[in-house]
């Protein structure tokens, strides 16, 4: 019979997912070393805690960049003090689109943005075209997003031949670091 500790690394090598059990262990974890004045405290030899802001974190993918487990879809964000209370609280992967809100999101984090120091300690994900970027970038007060993830919904959306030329340019002139999908 195999125990829980034998599933938990079977289920994690085949699809990645933690269970629930597992996630409030390392949370559990985390809380742990952060009362212990901020260290990060190894769970096994093997494996270590990834925190940003003193909160579970993981890399994204190839990307190397350390985002929140926890993060904020901004499809019905229109308040600006949500949006700073969240970032003020240690969340730092966001995302949003020039449609949500019928553009009041995208304003709402531009708001946020002009407020220094809160786009420096944030990953931001932005859902549209790389052809839109410089109007998103002006909405957003910002010069870079950290990734856009194009809003593909057909098999031609996917297959477009602009979307990699457009993605090239625009990373090429530094306003976008990512493609994401």
């Amino acid at each position: 019979m195999r125990s829980e500790k034998d599933n938990f690394k079977n289920n994690t090598a085949c699809t990645g997912q933690v269970s629930r059990r597992e996630f409030i262990r390392r949370s559990t974890a985390v809380a742990a070393a952060a009362a212990l004045g901020g260290a990060v405290l190894p769970l096994s030899a093997a494996e270590s805690v990834v925190t940003v802001n003193g909160l579970p974190a993981s890399v994204l993918g190839r990307t190397g960049l350390k985002v929140t487990k926890i993060s904020l879809g901004g499809a019905i964000i229109t308040d600006p003090r949500i949006l700073m209370q969240v970032i003020d609280r240690g969340i730092n992967f966001l995302h949003t689109a020039s449609n949500y809100e019928n553009g009041r999101s995208i304003e709402t984090f531009g708001k946020v943005f002009k407020t220094k120091g809160y786009r420096e300690k944030v990953i931001l994900a932005l859902k549209d075209h790389p052809d839109k970027i410089d109007a998103c970038l002006k909405m957003l007060n910002t010069d870079y997003v950290d990734m856009v993830v194009p809003p593909l919904t057909s098999m031609e959306d996917i297959s477009d031949p602009r979307l990699p030329e457009s993605f090239r340019k625009a990373k090429e002139a530094g306003k976008i670091r990512f493609l994401g999908w």
